[in-house]
């Protein structure tokens, strides 16, 4: 597969330089994407680039756009991410819908209606988040909880209060590592956090975090480790190595120069989108600051594939 009119990127740009207006060229609608609102992408085992937008799904072949919609089992046209299970199979969150995957043999994918295992993550009033998993399979997280497929089944699944919901782990004794939240002054708006060990419905054990007001953005599960975002500090906290009996995990912290909307991740890279427009990249595993991305465009995020290439998703101007 070759990519062709790319943003050639990475390593090029010095680590503390400031961020650079690029030369770039965009995939839209006039090359065959459904729409110049691009979510997500990821490339997949064979190659092939998934391209999620609000009007369909499309594969690139590096010439030619495939477009899967509701008529290929999409439950939805509004696909807010598409993700990549370690076995190489592909899934897709959709707007307010239950999860779908895509089969190679029909070409098509398999949404709740075809897979009564989907089925069991209802519809929540929320947005819901969904993050490939360190040991395999896929977590959906909303309102109702946390729900962990592997291989196509459901095979955890937590629906405790919201604030309680969010699965960090499985354990093998069947123990469960959530994070959560207490509202610990209702006046300040002041919440607690935790890391909870939980067997059926009991808490027993806790660890605290940290004290925050609420507009935090949202607990991130990325690569077997935790990541919580501060605003008001412009700083991610981020716990690895997380263990049980008794909890403990390894912290670090990394700032950020100015506020952003939410974090992302690829393979190698931590991404930062900045409320200005700007993407901060940063080495996953070293924490330090690649390069930044900029341009005449509005990201909603960015993913570098096999062969080195940088490709922004944005929110008109389409696939960069």
């Amino acid at each position: 597969m070759r990519y062709t009119f790319l943003i050639l990127l990475a390593f090029l740009i010095s680590i503390n330089c400031p961020a650079q207006q690029l030369k770039y060229n965009a995939f839209t609608v006039n090359d065959g994407l459904p729409s110049n609102c691009v979510y997500r992408c990821v490339e997949d085992n064979k190659g092939f680039l998934w391209v999620a937008t609000d009007a369909g799904i499309a594969r690139f072949d590096g010439k030619h756009f495939q477009v899967f919609t509701t008529k290929d089992g999409l439950p939805d046209n509004d696909v807010l991410a598409v993700l990549k299970e370690n076995n190489g199979r592909i899934w897709v969150n959709c707007f307010k819908q239950s999860p779908a995957y895509f089969d190679e043999v029909q070409n098509k994918f398999i949404n709740a209606k075809a897979d009564s295992k989907l089925a069991r993550v209802k519809e929540s009033s929320g947005v819901m988040y969904s993050y490939p998993l360190k040991g395999g399979g896929i977590m959906y997280v909303n309102g109702n909880g946390s729900f962990i497929f592997r291989d196509q089944k459901l095979i955890s699944y937590n629906t405790s209060p919201a604030n309680e919901s969010f699965l960090i782990k499985d354990n093998n004794d069947g123990t469960l590592l959530k994070w959560g939240y207490r509202l610990v002054d209702p006046s300040l708006k002041i919440l607690q956090l935790k890391i909870y060990q939980t067997k059926g419905n009991k808490n027993i054990d806790s660890i605290y975090l940290k004290s925050v007001t609420q507009d935090f953005i949202l607990p991130v599960i990325d690569d077997g480790k935790l990541y919580n975002f501060y605003p008001n500090e412009n700083k991610c906290l981020i716990y690895s190595n997380i263990n049980c009996d008794p909890i403990r995990f390894k912290i670090d912290s990394l700032s950020v120069p100015e506020p952003i909307s939410y974090l992302g991740f690829t393979d190698t890279f931590l991404n930062f989108y900045s409320r200005s427009g700007k993407i901060y990249v940063y080495n996953k595993q070293t924490l330090r600051k690649e390069f930044i991305v900029s341009g005449n465009y509005a990201p909603n995020s960015l993913f570098n594939d096999s062969r080195g290439n940088i490709w922004v998703c944005t929110v008109d101007k389409g696939l960069i």
